[in-house]
């Protein structure tokens, strides 16, 4: 099997968090092009039909090239039954990543859309949990009601529209994963517009102050 020298995508962001200067050791571009990565595998998926259903940053894993590749099929579509997947119990479940319909256990190519979009959230953030502290019947209702996870401070508008579009209520209003590889492709010249983690980092000490 092949060897990720880096580990999952959680754990880049986990060593990104926990350093202690701004000179941390993954950058907005290399970051960009993790979600670069991870659009495009998903949108082979998608042309292969098949449905991950668990997409997280855990179950990324980054090789010693810096590229992403996706992992853990265990739960892809045609693997196992809804029922079996459901009964696996609420700790192994992906609620805080699914998305509203999935609760439903309707899963398609959209309801991944909406976990790439709890992705980027992740990704911009810098591993912050998605949906904090909220119990899984908490989240379920505020989403109902229209509730997004809000916009992180290192993360450029345009990349928090475009997870906004992943989180639409409609799964045919959210955009295809070929959609999304253009979205983020176009943000390669203006990295800054995908994520300053700078911005998060200043934010955070002055809140310490």
């Amino acid at each position: 099997m092949e060897y990720f020298f880096q580990g999952s995508l959680d754990a880049c962001l986990q060593d990104i968090r926990s350093s202690s200067t701004l000179d941390q050791r993954l950058t907005e571009r290399e970051l960009l092009s993790f979600a670069l990565d991870i659009t495009r595998g998903m949108e082979h998926l998608a042309d292969l039909k098949i449905v991950h259903r668990y997409l997280s940053p855990k179950h990324v894993l980054v090789d010693s090239s810096l590229r992403c590749k996706i992992s853990n099929f265990g739960y892809a579509s045609g693997v196992i039954d809804d029922k079996s997947f459901y009964e696996k119990g609420k700790s192994s479940c992906p609620e805080r990543w699914m998305a509203m319909e999935s609760f439903l256990m309707t899963f398609t190519e959209k309801s991944d859309v909406w976990s790439f979009g709890v992705v980027l959230w992740q990704m911009a953030s810098i591993g912050d949990t998605p949906y904090g502290l909220m119990t899984v019947d908490k989240i379920q209702g505020k989403l109902k009601n229209g509730y997004r996870l809000p916009k992180p401070a290192s993360c450029g508008q345009i990349a928090y529209e475009e997870m906004i579009d992943c989180w639409k209520k409609d799964p045919s209003d959210r955009p295809a994963f070929s959609k999304l590889v253009k979205s983020l492709h176009a943000l390669t010249d203006n990295v800054k517009e995908f994520m300053d983690i700078s911005a998060s980092r200043e934010l955070a000490y002055s809140e310490v102050k």
